[in-house]
């Protein structure tokens, strides 16, 4: 995507006060091209232009090359504005701007030639769909299949996907590949058509027979361990030792709660001037006045529930200290009890709107479409999650986890 954004740095370092409040003040655009996101099913190009230029988009790139290195709670700030504005802009920015985060790790031969003079680099990251195989050939791979869910392809010069290597018993980590090609090599498919979360364009891609050069492959147990080429080139990046897995809750969770945050703010609202049978006033109602402090009460908690998980890996960080087994697997219930009830809150509050929310062009509809498609994601799966942390309370081997 061509853009204003590059290696210069002419302009100092943004502070994180100083994005957060960026990213708030291009809320109101985004809650006015909101239902436009919806029916084009894409996000604005001018929207994404609007967060390249607030550099938002490079927080987690390196600051080699003209990224800002911030901690994770930054991006799970500024997402969760941008959600209050567009649930589909803010998911389609968090998973775009993570996936710095994974660049980071690939060989620097790689990340030179992604980032060229810019100082961002998009593409999709996937591991879903029909999936597919790598073939090892001389100097790289290739590689066929089908995945779903590539979430920014639209605003991409390259794509990333996921697939083991073709060979008998392969190891689900060392020979589970992740690579990056450019987007010309592969065929795009319409397929996202949904209920919820229209915005985010995330369609499948299909790759057939694509070379893919060594230096842009990254095995995802290098990954995982913390021993990929990039965080052995680029040390004094602290952050590329955060959890991979635990990185990833950056993608979905600053939807989720900026989502929640504004179905109580539009609820509020809405309650203020609303009259019903008999010129009732419902912000009078005690019944009303205590589901919306409840709903708040409830919110306000989950916010620092999620926010703990990544001010729990920044602490580590800083501090050297590892990150346990114990942590990660504590992230991923946290943030799967943060998915379920930001859902509750949701729906207990349209229940409570009154027929006038079940019209198609009342915002509860698209807020409440929304946080169910992200709800449905595999990091928010409660019993897989809360099974996991059971056994190891218990002391019973852990299962392996969708995710």
């Amino acid at each position: 995507m061509s853009g204003s954004a590059s290696l210069s740095k002419a302009t100092p370092e943004p502070s994180d006060a100083e994005l957060i409040a960026r990213a708030q003040s291009l809320v109101p655009v985004l809650r006015e091209r909101g239902p436009q996101t919806d029916r084009a099913r894409r996000v604005p190009d001018e929207t994404m232009h609007a967060l390249l230029d607030a550099q938002l988009c490079q927080i987690l790139a390196p600051r080699r090359f003209g990224g800002f290195e911030k901690n994770l709670t930054t991006l799970l700030d500024i997402g969760l504005e941008l959600a209050r504005g567009c649930g589909s802009t803010a998911w389609q920015y968090c998973l775009l701007t993570g996936h710095h985060w994974i660049l980071a790790h690939y060989p620097l031969e790689a990340q030179k030639e992604l980032y060229g003079v810019r100082n961002y680099a998009f593409f999709p990251q996937t591991v879903s769909g029909k999936g597919g195989l790598a073939k090892v050939v001389e100097g790289g791979y290739r590689v066929t299949g089908q995945w779903s869910f590539a979430t920014g392809i639209d605003f991409s010069d390259w794509v990333s996907c996921t697939a083991p290597i073709d060979k008998e018993n392969p190891h689900p980590l060392q020979d589970r590949i992740n690579f990056l090609m450019p987007k010309a090599d592969v065929e795009v498919l319409d397929t996202w058509h949904t209920v919820g979360m229209r915005g985010t364009g995330s369609r499948d891609f299909v790759l057939k027979d694509v070379f893919i050069p060594n230096h842009r492959t990254l095995s995802q147990a290098d990954l995982q361990s913390g021993r990929s080429p990039g965080r052995q080139a680029l040390p004094e990046y602290v952050g590329l030792g955060a959890p991979y897995f635990s990185v990833l809750l950056t993608g979905v969770l600053p939807p989720l709660l900026g989502l929640t945050a504004r179905t109580i703010e539009e609820f509020t609202n809405y309650t203020k001037g609303r009259s019903g049978i008999a010129g009732i006033n419902h912000q009078t109602r005690p019944a009303t006045q205590i589901k919306l402090g409840y709903a708040q009460a409830r919110y306000d908690a989950m916010h620092r529930t999620a926010r703990g998980i990544f001010e729990d890996i920044a602490r580590c960080l800083v501090s050297g200290e590892k990150i346990t087994g114990e942590q990660r697997i504590r992230h991923r219930r946290d943030a799967a009890y943060v998915g379920d009830e930001c859902a509750k809150i949701v729906d207990s509050l349209i229940a409570s709107a009154g027929a006038r929310s079940q019209f198609q062009d009342s915002v509860f509809q698209q807020l409440q479409r929304d946080i169910h498609t992200v709800r449905t994601h595999v990091v928010f799966d409660l019993d897989d999650a809360t099974e996991a942390y059971g056994r190891h309370m218990l002391g019973i081997p852990i299962q392996p986890l969708r995710f």
